[in-house]
């Protein structure tokens, strides 16, 4: 029996759940071309629960700016990804 590395095993076990496929995984990966790199330097998206999208900001005026024009960021990520997630 032979040893395998970490990397190998975490390569086998994403290969086997599909996560890339998941949507919040296509959410992360589209993210930066959704919002424009300025705000994604600013956000990183959290997570979805119950069709509710959390995000993450840098300051309390990047949240302010990502409610103001959150219709429009979620009109952006629906019309870019497969299936709309929110």
């Amino acid at each position: 029996m032979s040893l395998k590395s970490v990397n190998d095993i975490l390569g086998i076990l994403e290969k086997q759940a599909k996560w890339q496929e998941q949507p919040f995984q296509r959410l992360t990966k589209c993210w930066p071309e959704v919002v424009g790199s300025v705000v994604a330097a600013h956000t990183r998206p959290l997570s979805i629960q119950r069709d509710v999208l959390c995000v993450a900001t840098s300051s309390a005026a990047w949240a302010q700016t990502l409610t103001f024009g959150r219709t429009c960021l979620l009109l952006k990520l629906n019309k870019t990804l497969p299936t709309p997630l929110v």
